[in-house]
């Protein structure tokens, strides 16, 4: 028979002994292409889902959206920087779809920040509001209020 040990070979050869590591060993095991990344992706995720409930807030406190964002941004690049090229395609996607997210809702918190006299005016003006049509008075004069700033009047 090809292929077939010696009579004289036995377990203990080095010809049929496996390399198996003891139990409790340090020794690195491969990590398969769906791990790549995943560490830093759960823990961006959790910091996505902490900013977009922390985003809900009010201003000025939602701005500690941006204390669980930024960090948030931070673990999907790394997650990113580590799937490219070795992980499947979506996985790879699902994490740029995470960043993109995280994207979006930083600029959606910081942004009324760079006009934060005017956002303030209509949050207050909104909570004051008891009908729609107060409501509506307060977009229109915030509408009105942002086009005269941007427009440099």
């Amino acid at each position: 028979m090809a292929g077939a040990l010696p009579a004289t070979a036995t377990t203990h050869s080095p010809e049929v002994r496996k390399i198996v590591p003891a139990q409790g060993s340090s020794a690195p095991s491969p990590t398969p292409p769906e791990g790549l990344g995943s560490r830093a992706s759960q823990r961006a995720g959790l910091l996505l889902l902490a900013g977009a409930l922390l985003g809900m807030l009010s201003m000025p406190r939602n701005i500690v959206a941006l204390v669980a964002l930024l960090p948030a941004a931070w673990f999907f690049l790394q997650a990113l920087r580590e799937q490219v090229g070795r992980a499947r395609l979506p996985v790879v996607l699902w994490t740029a779809l995470g960043l993109l997210l995280v994207s979006v809702l930083v600029v959606g918190v910081g942004l009324p920040y760079l006009f934060y006299d005017q956002s303030m005016a209509i949050q207050d003006c909104l909570q004051g509001a008891n009908t729609q049509q107060a409501e509506a008075d307060c977009t229109t004069d915030w509408t009105t209020d942002l086009s005269r700033f941007t427009q440099g009047r």
